[in-house]
């Protein structure tokens, strides 16, 4: 279990309890509950949103619960952490304030055959922990761990870290761990009972991939040898010029974002989060429409040649300044024109780089790179099809962001995954009620290029000549520019943590 806190440049908090509860249930699923005390120190910004942490992937988000100070807040799928929730908290917890986080959940799975008895089940847990350098001082650390109905004191043991206290409760017996610990990382403990209290087959250690060997026959040798001189002296030296003209007529981001700058820039939207890291235009167009086709400003209307994009009539409140500029054009008596498309970046482009004022771009491009991976691993770990097409319809416009042709890996996922057609805001041409997730994208990647036309052909290469020309030779010789985790035993339940959100 990991809770993560939302980094900003200005956080710093405490933690002075922290009580967390996991129940093993006879089904092996775990109810999971976390009773944490949050103090913002003073200056300090406010914690506004919570990212917990599951430690197995058998989970729904209709399955989680969240209070602050006993008032109910909502509990979606985490943004940031490969597999986990996020509480958003409005306001939050203001500098020098503290406030009592309440989270319960249900998880499926997480109990292991234990490595040395087959007889025995084995179950390893972590709660959460976070970043050293935004937490200040010790937190009193009360972890319960209830075993499975049926538990008796002499058929039960701890692993390695014993427990502080015991006693049973009905037909359960409860571990506790009382520490006061430094919460920047892991408290991880252990225990084992017999297999005969849960139901279901154990999972066991995966093995581990074998290594793989490379062996070149000693007569390539001197081929390979004066092949390789000759790649380097005449070959590499052509392939890299024309590597570095192609890339350049991608870069598009004008020198100022590209130095300087401390921290992430979190809070971007999709549009922006791709125009940072300089995605194809054409492809942050199409995130753009998308936007404006979910918030029913923008109807996709024809087939083929004849796609067009058509105001719905009534603009909707809470468009973002991009968006409704790209609705006034697609208003416009010329539509979508090269030109117009060309000034829409630019100042798109202007506006982001005054949003990264301050904020490093290699740091902040590795953060959304993190997201975008973790959409589809979420999506791509999915426990069922149901999950899948939750994930799917809850962070499309990632996976439409991350790829340049996200129809084709929706088409390589584990198991086909549908949603229901009325569900879909653009016409897929389906028959039935509901429609496969890759068909569904593929046509809405055909539509809205058919519909952008040729305003978007070479619209990156237009922008970039544009925002970030070329240096221009001076005859000098030189030139200047700008949770996830693996446990390591089969009896883990244990899932990443640090700080970061």
């Amino acid at each position: 279990m990991v809770i993560l806190l939302a980094l900003l440049a200005g956080y710093g908090f405490s933690v002075p309890e922290m009580h967390c509860v996991v129940t093993l249930e006879t089904s092996q699923d775990l109810q999971i509950y976390y009773h944490i005390l949050f103090a913002c120190n003073p200056g300090a910004d406010a914690i506004d949103v919570v990212d917990i942490g599951l430690p197995t992937t058998g989970w729904q988000v209709s399955d989680m619960k969240a209070w602050l100070d006993g008032t109910p807040y909502p509990v979606m799928r985490s943004t940031y952490i490969s597999n986990g929730v996020e509480i958003p908290l409005g306001v939050g917890i203001a500098q020098g304030e503290s406030g009592v986080l309440e989270f319960l959940g249900t998880c499926r799975g997480g109990v292991y055959r234990d490595d040395n008895d087959e007889d025995w089940a084995s179950f390893r847990f972590s709660p959460t922990w976070f970043d050293g350098s935004i937490l200040t001082g010790e937190t009193r650390l009360i972890l319960d761990i209830e075993f499975p109905p049926g538990s008796h004191p002499d058929s039960v043991r701890y692993h390695e870290t014993p427990f502080d206290s015991a006693w049973v409760d009905g037909d359960r017996v409860v571990y506790r761990w009382d520490r006061n610990v430094w919460l920047n990382r892991a408290f991880e403990v252990g225990v084992g009972f017999p297999v005969g209290l849960v139901t279901g087959s154990l999972q066991t250690r995966p093995e581990e991939p074998p290594f793989l060997t490379l062996c070149l026959a000693p007569g390539l040798c001197f081929p390979a040898f004066f092949g390789g001189i000759f790649m380097l002296l005449f070959i590499l030296p052509i392939f890299f010029a024309v590597r570095s003209s192609i890339l350049r007529q991608k870069q598009y981001l004008p020198p100022k974002i590209r130095v300087g700058g401390k921290g992430v820039r979190r809070g971007l939207t999709v549009p922006n989060a791709a125009l940072l890291m300089e995605r194809p235009l054409d492809r942050v167009l199409m995130l753009v429409v998308w936007s404006l086709i979910k918030k029913g400003a923008v109807n996709v209307t024809g087939e083929g040649p004849g796609t067009k994009l058509t105001p719905a009539g009534i603009e909707p409140g809470g468009l973002r300044d991009y968006e409704k500029k790209l609705l006034e054009l697609i208003a416009g008596e010329e539509g979508l024109t090269p030109k117009n498309l060309d000034t829409f970046f630019q100042n798109m482009i202007k506006e982001l780089e005054k949003a990264m004022e301050g904020f490093n771009l290699k740091t902040t491009r590795d953060y959304y790179t993190g997201v975008m991976k973790n959409a589809w691993k979420q999506l791509e770990e999915a426990p069922d099809a149901k999950s899948a097409a939750e994930v799917f319809t809850d962070r499309f416009q990632w996976l439409l962001a991350s790829e340049n042709k996200p129809e084709v890996r929706l088409g390589r996922l584990p198991r086909p995954v549908f949603i229901p057609v009325s569900s879909w805001p653009v016409s897929a041409g389906a028959t039935g009620q509901s429609i496969n997730v890759a068909a569904a994208c593929g046509n809405l990647v055909s539509r809205i290029e058919s519909a952008a036309g040729r305003a978007s052909q070479g619209l990156t290469q237009r922008v970039a000549r544009v925002v970030n020309p070329a240096p221009v030779s001076s005859g000098s010789s030189r030139s200047g520019g700008g949770c996830a985790c693996a446990c390591a035993c089969a009896g883990c339940a244990c899932a990443c943590a640090g700080g970061g959100r």
